[in-house]
């Protein structure tokens, strides 16, 4: 295990990981960190409300 520290996440890489993952809430945004997909679940848009409350 010489090269743990090499090969493994820093206590700074985890801080600055866990700063980018904020709790999206609002319909029709998607969290900073996660890729916009080019269509929703089974080709609807992305707009496509999936849930009705």
């Amino acid at each position: 295990m010489k090269q743990k520290d090499a090969w493994l996440p820093t206590d700074e890489d985890k801080t600055f990981i866990h700063s980018l993952m904020q709790r999206v809430t609002e319909p029709g945004k998607m969290a900073g960190w996660i890729a916009l997909p080019d269509r929703g679940i089974n080709a609807n848009p992305l707009e496509y409300e999936y849930v009705k409350l």
